[in-house]
C-alpha cells in the first residue's frame, strides 16, 4: 500500500529527507515548498495554513498561472523522486503532528493525484 502522509522532521528523518527513493521529502522552510505565510502577530496557524491553501490552489490576488504551474510541476517532480515504491512518501515539516500544517494541503494534492 502506498501511503502519503506528513510528520514532524526529526534528526532521524533529516538524514533521509530528499534523498532519491527514501520515502521522505522536506517541505518546510526554506525549501521551495515551505509555507511563505508565517505565523505572527497578525496571522495565527489557521490563517497561515489557509493562506497557503489559497496560494497553492492558485486563488491568490496576484495569481500568475505560469508561476503556479511551475511550482506544482516542480513539486510533483520532487515528490516522484523521493517516492519509495511500495511505501509511498512522508512529507516532513517542523510542525507537530497534532497541529495544522501547510503540508496537509500538499498531502491532499498528492492523494488526489495518485487516485
Amino acid at each position: 500500500m502506498n501511503m502519503i502522509r506528513r510528520e514532524r522532521l526529526t534528526s532521524e528523518t533529516r538524514a533521509l529527507a530528499n534523498k532519491p527513493h527514501s520515502g521522505f521529502m522536506y517541505v518546510g522552510r526554506p525549501s521551495p515548498w515551505g509555507n511563505p505565510f508565517k505565523i505572527d502577530a497578525d496571522n495565527n496557524r489557521a490563517d497561515s495554513v489557509s493562506a497557503f491553501e489559497q496560494y497553492f490552489w492558485g486563488q491568490m490576488q496576484d495569481y500568475n498561472p505560469k508561476a503556479f504551474v511551475a511550482f506544482r510541476e516542480n513539486f510533483l517532480r520532487a515528490a516522484r523522486l523521493a517516492w519509495k515504491p511500495g511505501f509511498g512518501i512522508t512529507l516532513l515539516c517542523y510542525c507537530r503532528a497534532n497541529e495544522a500544517c501547510h503540508a496537509d494541503v500538499l498531502v491532499t494534492f498528492l492523494k488526489e493525484r495518485s487516485k
